[in-house]
């Protein structure tokens, strides 16, 4: 017998959409404003971050006022790399 094996393609998340932190789960969820990049952090090679703003009352609402400064705009809205954000499917 021929063992199939199902492949998840990664759909990366767009603007509005929401969006979870992949380490910490699907608790972690925020609104994606917007996507740029990090050009401060490496000019040549720079990565994509996203604008995050965490939906209230949730476990992780406050989840940017542990962040650095240049990241964070509110302690619920902030900046992190596009990698660790995925889609939240409903």
């Amino acid at each position: 017998m021929s063992k199939k094996i199902l492949l998840r393609t990664i759909i990366p998340p767009e603007r509005s959409d929401l969006v979870y932190h992949i380490l910490y789960g699907k608790q972690w969820v925020g609104v994606l404003l917007g996507i740029s990049e990090d050009r401060n952090f490496n000019k040549v090679d720079p990565f994509k971050i996203g604008l995050v703003h965490m939906l209230p009352n949730s476990k992780y609402s406050n989840y940017f006022s542990k962040s650095l400064k240049r990241y964070r705009i509110h302690d619920n809205m902030g900046y992190i790399s596009m990698t660790w954000l995925r889609k939240l499917s409903i």
